[in-house]
């Protein structure tokens, strides 16, 4: 692997530890805090982020296929919405296996990448036009990273 791809995985699997000792750290009534996200509650948001990283590959190599154009952000609204909704039924434990085996799948995807491909610009219908390696980094470890912050806002008002 190279340099490059190590330190996005490195990144990826610090944000990823920061899910799951927050995960660990939950008790049931933590659950229903709000985050004032656009979800409903911390459960809510933990779906989202269970069900983002399968769409967020998919979504990242759409464009990557379409540039200079780019993915309607109303599509990722739409399938957002859908996941979560089928994710929200889940226990937290099944929510955490979940998280496992989405960062594997991404892990799997950017080992398969090359330092060219990390330096191919897309223009990404949230962070705009940007390098690969920067979607990947925003897109994956950032907007996990986001959530966490609305979590951790959500436990601390209770």
């Amino acid at each position: 692997m190279s340099a490059r791809r190590d330190a996005l995985r490195f990144e990826l699997m610090a944000s990823r530890d920061e899910t799951l000792a927050l995960i660990d750290g939950l008790t049931p009534g933590h659950l229903s805090g709000p985050t004032h996200n656009g979800y409903a509650d911390v459960h809510d948001t933990l779906a989202h982020l269970a069900s983002a990283e399968g769409g967020r590959i998919l979504l990242t190599r759409a464009c990557l296929l379409l540039y200079p154009m780019s993915i309607p952000g109303i599509i990722i609204n739409w399938v957002n919405a859908f996941n979560v909704g089928v994710k929200k039924r889940k226990t937290i434990e099944g929510l955490k296996r979940d998280l496992q085996a989405g960062r594997e799948h991404v892990w799997r995807w950017l080992d398969r990448l090359h330092d060219a491909d990390l330096d191919r610009r897309l223009n990404d219908p949230i962070h705009g036009r940007q390098a690969l390696s920067d979607v990947i980094r925003l897109g994956f470890a950032g907007h996990e990273r986001g959530h966490l912050d609305e979590i951790r806002r959500a436990l601390s008002i209770r």
